[in-house]
């Protein structure tokens, strides 16, 4: 404990220091495979003391941190083979290590995802990650949307609110984004699976486009275009439902349950304009959380069926 205090005490003391980007980077880039600090630490007090440069701590913070994530995959995917695996054939586990590679495939991003944006060592996921081979596209994608989600978060917060936030994040930062992806993980289960049962349905029309030379990468790109664009029309809809519900039945919806039946008494105007209804911000932030939510279900489902063999998409 004294080691880590003092560990600690120094990494305060370096956000304030001439290489502070330099030692940033080096932590975010440890911590991600074997360092036991959190960049964090280096993260609040370098934004507070230049709240001007808080996006490029953020970002020098993301880019190291995934990184880091794969030098700690690459950690667990050599250690694996030297290691891990001549002791599981020996106790006879290696088969029921396989079955839960399976299920860390199947839930890889969301897993990555999870580590990376809450508390949980993300040191840990990127060591598994490698050790199971998840695929490389797949645990860099969603090590970069939690990483910067999570660093970016902090930095805004900083930034915009200064000193007084600093305590906020301190205590109750990490629980809010435990919260947030138990939020998250009900929905995505349910559009991981509706994707999955799509996928099933198209994987004859996948094998022909593949059977003419159309290369994974564009089959995958179509698919989350796809739910991009399903994703964008749902909200806008939703938002001019909202608008017409309200604009055109203003005073039943103030009046719907016995306490609001005064609310809105003759003669007086509940009307809402445009101005009060529509944040821009407020949707663009939404929208943005609907998007990653809808592209990290589609992401591996799309990705296993392009890897189907071409004759097993075409007898489907």
């Amino acid at each position: 404990m004294k080691i880590l205090r003092r560990m600690y005490d120094w990494l305060i003391a370096a956000a304030s220091g001439r290489y502070a980007m330099a030692v940033l980077f080096a932590v975010a880039f440890m911590e991600s495979s074997f360092f036991p600090v959190p960049p964090d630490v280096m993260i609040i007090p370098m934004v507070l003391a230049a709240r001007d440069r808080a996006w490029r701590i953020a970002g020098m913070a993301t880019a190291a941190s995934v990184i880091g994530g794969y030098f700690g995959y690459a950690i667990g995917f050599y250690g694996y083979d030297l290691i891990a695996r001549p002791i599981l054939e020996f106790y006879g586990y290696l088969h029921q290590f396989d079955v839960f590679k399976g299920y860390y495939h199947e839930w890889g991003a969301w897993i990555v995802f999870g580590a990376g944006l809450t508390p949980f060592p993300y040191k840990v996921v990127t060591i598994a990650s490698g050790a199971v081979d998840l695929n490389l596209w797949v645990f860099g994608i969603a090590s970069v949307l939690s990483r910067g989600m999570r660093f970016f978060l902090v930095a805004w917060l900083l930034k915009k609110y200064g000193e007084p936030i600093r305590v906020f994040i301190e205590k109750n930062l990490g629980i809010l984004t435990v919260v947030f992806l138990l939020l998250l993980l009900v929905p995505a289960v349910s559009l991981s699976g509706m994707a999955d049962s799509r996928m099933e349905r198209r994987l004859g029309e996948l094998g022909v486009r593949r059977a003419f030379g159309a290369p994974k990468g564009a089959l995958i790109g179509q698919v989350l275009m796809e739910n991009f664009l399903y994703t964008l029309l749902g909200g806008l809809v939703g938002l001019l439902f909202s608008f017409l519900l309200v604009t055109f039945a203003s005073s039943w919806v103030f009046k719907i349950g016995n306490g609001f039946s005064d609310a809105a008494p003759d003669g007086v105007d509940v009307s809402l304009s445009m101005g009060m209804l529509f944040n821009p911000w407020v949707f663009l932030i939404a929208l943005c959380v609907c998007s990653l939510l809808n592209l990290m279900s589609a992401l591996w489902p799309a990705w296993r069926a392009s890897r189907r063999p071409i004759v097993d998409s075409l007898n489907a």
